[in-house]
């Protein structure tokens, strides 16, 4: 180049020359691994050797509602009545149907429906809905125990004010009757036994019964990303968490 120093052009030519081949390790790596993480989720590994001892080197522990919020985590801060005439008789069919469904969520309403006298019913034709709801027949009429999400795609209108996110809604006869604002509390044990099979390369297969447990649910509690969980289908779910396995 001379006592000048190279010109401009020539520096600015020999750059964007070497800048492809600099960046082919990043425009190859990137999208392999976006490609990568979103086929892993659906059984498909990419990476050679490496990927197969990954898999060889994962397991998976099966969880219930129960394991990962037991009853005594779950509470009842207040509920609010559409009918104060159907007190007794909306406090039951929810109770009801969520003892039927044999998810830990039933326990403090069991607790409720005792402390108000309201009995608990017979239950037939349970169905757990991937919606985020359970529904079934009591004393013959339909009882439906959900969020507010899959009571609004059954048809039933709810209160706009109504903003908890762990809230159960409760309609009978396709009329909403009682909304509960249910608290879930984060237990230290459970907490710690979370972080545990994730650092210890453990997969949790959540199989629950509860329809605010989700992955989502489980990630904004407990930190653990929805990716590293198996989230089944609700048929799947059910039968993995037949309380008779």
């Amino acid at each position: 180049s001379g006592p000048t120093g190279a010109p401009f052009f020539w520096c600015w030519s020999v750059t964007a020359a070497f800048t492809p081949a600099l960046g082919f390790f990043l425009a190859s790596t990137i999208p392999l691994s976006a490609v990568s993480k979103r086929m892993y989720k659906n059984g498909v590994l990419i990476g050679g050797g490496k990927a197969i001892s990954r898999l060889g080197g994962i397991s998976f522990v099966l969880l219930t509602d129960s394991d990962i919020f037991p009853g005594e985590a779950i509470s009842i801060n207040g509920y609010k009545l559409l009918d104060h005439d159907e007190k007794e008789f909306a406090i039951s069919m929810t109770a009801s149907v969520l003892d039927a469904a044999c998810t830990s969520l039933s326990k403090p309403f069991l607790k409720l429906a005792a402390e108000n006298y309201a009995p608990i019913r017979p239950v037939s034709d349970l169905c757990i809905s991937d919606s985020g709801g359970i529904s079934g027949e009591v004393d013959g009429h339909n009882v439906m125990v959900g969020t507010g999400s899959y009571i609004q795609r059954c048809g039933i209108k709810i209160p706009p004010d109504i903003k908890l996110r762990t809230a159960v809604f409760c309609a009978v006869d396709a009329e909403l009757l009682i909304i509960y604002a249910v608290r879930y509390q984060v237990m230290p044990r459970n907490d710690y036994a979370m972080t545990l099979l994730e650092d210890n390369g453990y997969s949790p297969i959540i199989a629950s019964r509860d329809f605010n447990v989700t992955a989502s649910f489980i990630q904004n509690r407990f930190g653990i990303p929805s990716s590293d969980l198996v989230y089944p289908p609700a048929d799947l779910r059910t039968s993995m968490s037949d309380p008779s396995l």
